[in-house]
């Protein structure tokens, strides 16, 4: 016993020793940012401290940093249930489960971290683009890149011309010293290398290939000059930051007469306190985009520009809020069209750094949109090339790699990016010539072009392949043509196809149907439905403002008019000779908040809130509006005429608006887009003395209470509080020509 005690108390202060010095040395492994090392320093301290909070954090990130998310994810799944714990480390947690396609728990921790938008960007992801990214998986076809090395890294593919230039770690370390050592991952530094069209790798060039890393890289100027990012290695000399970090920097060369690389510039912008990297360069050679740490920005890292001015590159500008985040944004490349691809760990996506492209719009960035799987995966996706196509190139991601490492993807697909340019004609419907000076509208929501067709008929617009837009072309002599293009339509052009929008001929002397907006008095485009006196339908018509109507024959019609964003029209018209022109105009009242139309039509069985058949008819156009309008909540009053007691008539109105309501209702109208309520004889329109004018009191109105949530008020709207004042109403009488009506055969 004496003994055991005696070994406890000569080894145990060797013991502590022993400990401490492993731990400083991880700690300096650590710093020096040499974690393949550190790695076995902390899982040795661990194994028998497992209470060493700061081991266990560092050890995570070393994890975290050369890749492994697996045991990152480990790891971090301790850390964040410790007291110690910071923010940052359920951001760390939940990047790391989505790595592993955990998403669901991922999200829980995202939506935990609240230190800036990142974590609400995944959880928005998440619950809306996610599902829709999924479920077009098939929009591209993804393979490996046959020149992808077995031992080493290879990433960030290069156009250069029909070769493509790309980093890789492929060699090993001179000589057996291990000098070139990269003690990050304990593996070679990066250079660059070329493959050309018949599979054939081979270094890329002496000159620009260092004893550090090498690349990404760009070509510009017909491929006679390059921009590539390396270590702060310059001349000979290797510089680090003033806390002992070597950071990356840019610069240029030529090519040289005899073939080869020369004449290496630095970057003016580049500093030894800040990496500069990953250029990407416009067709044009004028605009220069890059990632870099520098002080002022957004996130980790952030993509900036700068433009070739009077023979220098201009300030560096940082791309603003809607590229960058909080997080890392790098990798840069622009297509053909200007178009920006980069990857971020700070926009929502699969996990680690995804793939996104915002559109060029008019020399202005569109919101960055996530490319999608099979493009992203759950690990990192980034160094994106696109060909002039627009549908194919190659990209990098270690997705395939249980060691995180890194190779060259090629892929094909549909062409990136909302938007599409397409061309339309004019032409007569009979002739099928080209119509020409024909005014062509391309709305939205509101007209966002207005051109006339030139002389050959022809006009060109830009389209959102995600919106739905509306043609209207109007020529004199022609009726008004209107097209609708959906964005399952729009999906199916490619850029440049043209679009025929046939004009039809109005003869000169015929009955002709005029559907027009009540205030503008522009065209609506509408459905037109045209019933002779017996109730058949004679004219069944989509999509018209401007028709013909002198098929229908002679006679009076009713005219029965819907169109989104209206309100449905009944009228009639009169045709005594088909042969002579009758223009019959219908003005539709545009739907507003507050409108309140008053319906005349809707009847009632006598003394009684049921609906007569005719008027259920009447009531199926109001639920056809609220189909076609998700966003309309309406009110419905009743009215009755001054006949009878007023509690009576009061209960009656009370009862007929709830009917009404309810009719509604069953035909699939949610209850909460309704209210209801009866007014009685409290507010009549017109002089109750008259046959005429009790029929126009006995009525239901129907107010916008919401539509689309525009809150936009109508000058001069229907007042239901303004009423007809009686002088002297003579009930009696009023009720005596009431029963004559109802008891005439």
């Amino acid at each position: 016993m004496k003994k055991s005690i005696l070994l406890i108390i000569i080894f145990l202060p060797a013991m502590l020793c022993g400990q401490m010095m492993k731990k400083k040395a991880a700690d300096k492994s650590f710093n020096s940012f040499h974690y393949a090392e550190a790695i076995k320093y902390y899982e040795s301290i661990l194994a028998k401290n497992p209470d060493d909070a700061d081991s266990e954090e560092k050890l995570a990130e070393s994890y975290r940093r050369i890749k492994d998310t697996k045991n990152a994810e480990k790891w971090l799944a301790k850390v964040v249930q410790r007291p110690s714990a910071k923010p940052i480390h359920k951001l760390l947690y939940a990047e790391a489960l989505a790595n592993e396609g955990k998403y669901e728990e991922a999200k829980k921790w995202y939506a935990e971290y609240k230190e800036d938008s990142r974590g609400q960007n995944f959880v928005n992801f998440y619950n809306n683009e996610m599902p829709l990214l999924l479920a077009n998986d098939k929009d591209y076809k993804i393979e490996e890149a046959p020149f992808n090395s077995k031992t080493g890294a290879d990433f960030s593919p290069a156009f250069f011309g029909d070769k493509i230039v790309f980093c890789s770690n492929r060699h090993s370390a001179s000589n057996g010293w291990r000098k070139d050592e990269f003690k990050w991952t304990k593996s070679s530094f990066l250079d660059l290398y070329v493959v050309d069209s018949t599979g054939k790798v081979e270094k890329f060039n002496k000159k620009l290939n260092s004893r550090y890393h090498e690349g990404p890289v760009a070509f510009y100027d017909n491929n006679n000059k390059i921009i590539f990012t390396r270590n702060n290695y310059f001349e000979g000399k290797y510089k680090e930051s003033s806390e002992g970090i070597n950071k990356l920097k840019m610069f240029f060369a030529e090519k040289q007469p005899d073939g080869s690389w020369g004449n290496i510039t630095p970057f003016a912008y580049n500093n030894d306190e800040y990496s500069v990297g990953h250029p990407a360069i416009s067709a044009d050679g004028q605009t220069l985009y890059f990632a870099s740490d520098m002080p002022g920005g957004f996130g980790e890292t952030d993509i900036y520009m700068c433009k070739w001015e009077n023979g220098a590159w201009g300030k560096p500008i940082n791309l603003g809020k809607e590229i960058n985040t909080e997080g890392k944004e790098e990798f840069p490349f622009l297509d053909s069209k200007g178009n920006l691809f980069f990857s971020s760990t700070g926009h929502g996506g699969f996990g680690g750094l995804d793939i996104f492209f915002a559109e060029n719009l008019n020399g202005k960035f569109e919101k960055p949109e996530n490319v999608g799987v099979p493009l992203n995966s759950s690990q990192d996706d980034f160094g994106i090339i696109v060909d002039e196509t627009g549908r194919a190139g190659y990209l990098s991601s270690d997705r395939a790699s249980a060691a995180a490492q890194d190779d060259i993807y090629k892929f094909v697909g549909k062409p990136f990016g909302n938007y599409i340019t397409l061309k339309a004609i004019t032409i007569n419907a009979e002739t099928k010539k080209p119509v020409p000076t024909a005014n062509v509208d391309i709305t939205l929501q509101e007209v966002i072009t207005s051109s006339l067709s030139g002389e050959d008929g022809m006009v060109e617009g830009k389209f959102h392949k995600k919106k739905t837009y509306q043609i209207v072309a109007k020529k004199e002599g022609f009726e008004t043509a209107m097209l609708t293009l959906t964005p399952e339509q729009l999906q199916k052009y490619q850029e440049g196809d043209l679009i025929e929008i046939p004009l039809v001929p109005i003869p000169q002397n015929v009955p002709v149907v005029i559907i027009l907006d009540e205030e503008t008095r522009e065209p609506v485009a509408s459905h037109l439905l045209i019933l002779d006196k017996s109730k058949k339908i004679i004219l069944d018509k989509n999509e018209v403002s401007k028709t013909t109507v002198e098929g229908i024959g002679n006679g009076k019609f009713d005219l029965n008019v819907t169109a989104k964003g209206y309100f449905f029209k009944t009228d009639t018209m009169n045709i005594v000779d088909n042969r002579k022109k009758t223009e019959k105009i219908v003005l539709l009242k545009k739907l507003k908040k507050n409108l309140v139309l008053v319906m005349n039509n809707i009847n009632f069985e006598f003394n009684s809130d049921k609906l007569t058949k005719q008027s259920e008819k009447e009531v199926d156009y109001i639920c056809q509006l609220m189909k076609e309008n998700p966003s309309l909540k309406i009110g419905i009053y009743a009215h009755t005429d001054a006949v009878g007691t007023e509690a009576r008539n009061l209960d009656l109105s009370n009862r007929r608006a709830k009917s009404v309501y309810t009719y509604i209702s069953k035909r699939g109208i949610p209850m909460e887009r309704m209210v209801w309520k009866g007014f009685g004889e409290s507010k009549p329109i017109a002089t109750n003395n008259t046959k005429e004018g009790r029929a126009k009191n006995r009525r239901v109105e129907f107010e916008v209470l919401e539509i689309n949530e525009e809150g936009v008020e109508i000058k001069d709207k229907y007042d239901p509080n303004k009423q007809f004042k009686d002088k002297d109403f003579d009930e009696k009488k009023a009720l005596e020509e009431e029963k004559k009506k109802q008891n005439k055969p």
